[in-house]
C-alpha cells in the first residue's frame, strides 16, 4: 500500500497551495520550490485544474502530489485542500511548512531556515532540494566555493563546508569576506588579532591591531609596526615598486610625479639652472 502524508485541513489554505501547483508543474520546477513558492496570479485556473481533472494528482520532480479531499466554494474556488505526497516508490515524503528557502550567489546551494518559538535556525540545501546540513545553526551565509560562514548558539562565528564539516572553528567575533576579493577576514577580539584566509581556507597571515585598506589591485594589511601587501587572490606581494596607490597622473602642468614610496607621492618642478 502506498504510504502517504496527510496535511491537515487547518494548515493548508487553497490560496497558498493551488497558487503553486499549475505554475510549477508546467514549468518543471522541483518539489521543494513548488511548496515554498508564492504566486497567486493563477489561483482560479489552478483550482479549476485540480478540482476538475480526472485523477486529481500532479507529478513533479519524481514525486506524486495527490488531492485527497477538498472543500471549496464553487464560484470563487476558495476553500481548503487535503493532499498526500509520495515518491514513485510509494514512500511518504515529510514536508515542513515552517521552512523557508533562500537562493545564494552559487547556483549549487541554497540556505534553508526553520522558525521555532521565534528562533530561526539555518541549514544548507543543494540545488535539487536535498538537505546537506540540517537547521542547527543560528546563522549561515554563503561564502564561496563550498564554504559557508556559520554562527552557533553562543553567537560565535566560523566556517563550515557544504557537508557540514567545520573548516574554521566557531570561536571568532567576526568572520567576513573582503569585498570583491578572494579573501576572508577573521577577527578574535580577545587578542585583537586579525587573520586573513585564502578562498581555499588556508591562513595567509595574522596581525594584531590590524587595519585594512582595500584597493583595486591589492589589499594592504597594516598596523603601527608592519605592513603586508596582498594580491586579490591572497598572494603576498614582496616587490611593491610597481604597485599604484591610485591612478595619479604622471604630470600636472609643469610638475612631474615623483613616487618615493607606495604611500608617498610628490609632484616636483624642474628648475633650469
Amino acid at each position: 500500500m502506498k504510504k502517504k502524508i496527510i496535511i491537515p485541513l487547518s494548515i493548508i489554505v487553497l490560496v497558498f497551495l493551488v497558487a503553486n501547483i499549475v505554475t510549477y508543474a508546467y514549468s518543471n520546477e522541483n518539489l521543494f520550490e513548488f511548496f515554498f513558492a508564492d504566486n497567486n496570479a493563477v489561483q482560479k485556473k489552478i483550482a479549476n485544474n485540480l478540482l476538475t481533472r480526472e485523477n486529481q494528482k500532479i507529478e513533479i520532480d519524481n514525486y506524486i502530489i495527490n488531492l485527497e479531499e477538498s472543500l471549496c466554494e464553487k464560484k470563487t474556488q476558495l476553500g481548503y485542500l487535503v493532499i498526500s505526497v509520495s515518491d514513485k516508490n510509494g514512500n511518504k515524503v515529510e514536508i515542513s511548512f515552517d521552512k523557508t528557502i533562500y537562493n545564494t550567489e552559487s547556483e549549487d546551494y541554497k540556505i534553508s531556515t526553520v522558525d521555532n518559538n521565534n528562533i530561526t535556525s539555518y541549514g544548507i540545501m543543494d540545488k535539487n532540494g536535498t538537505q546537506l546540513v540540517g537547521e542547527t545553526y543560528r546563522y549561515i551565509e554563503y561564502l564561496y566555493k563550498n564554504y559557508f560562514i556559520a554562527k552557533d548558539d553562543r553567537g560565535l562565528l566560523g566556517v563550515i563546508n557544504s557537508n557540514g564539516k567545520v573548516v574554521l572553528e566557531l570561536k571568532y567575533d567576526s568572520v567576513q569576506k573582503i569585498k570583491q576579493k578572494e579573501l576572508l577576514q577573521v577577527i578574535d577580539e580577545s587578542t585583537k588579532t586579525t587573520y586573513i584566509y585564502s578562498d581555499d581556507m588556508k591562513q595567509i597571515l595574522s596581525m594584531q591591531n590590524a587595519n585594512i585598506d582595500i584597493r583595486d589591485d591589492y589589499v594592504l594589511i597594516y598596523n603601527e609596526s608592519e605592513k603586508k601587501y596582498l594580491k586579490n587572490d591572497g598572494t603576498i606581494i614582496e616587490d611593491i615598486s610597481k604597485l599604484k596607490l591610485t591612478n595619479f597622473p604622471d604630470k600636472i602642468g609643469e610638475y612631474n610625479k615623483k613616487q618615493v614610496t607606495l604611500e608617498n607621492i610628490y609632484y616636483t618642478k624642474n628648475i633650469d639652472e
